[in-house]
């Protein structure tokens, strides 16, 4: 006998009191903006390959 059924995980809204507060690590906003910066180069290579590439047509 299972004296411990399995209960669902209730969601719980972003404002409630009963959630844990969101304590980001020192580094989690460092990691962000090294992401974007490399997002963002990964888009200028690909423009400038696309127009040199159009300067050999």
């Amino acid at each position: 006998v299972n004296t411990h059924p399995h209960r669902p995980r209730r969601l719980l809204h972003p404002l409630s009191p009963f959630r844990p507060p969101h304590n980001p690590s020192p580094g989690q906003p460092a990691r962000h903006v090294l992401a974007a910066a490399w997002v963002a180069f990964h888009h200028l290579v690909g423009e400038l390959e696309a127009s040199v590439g159009d300067l050999w047509h």
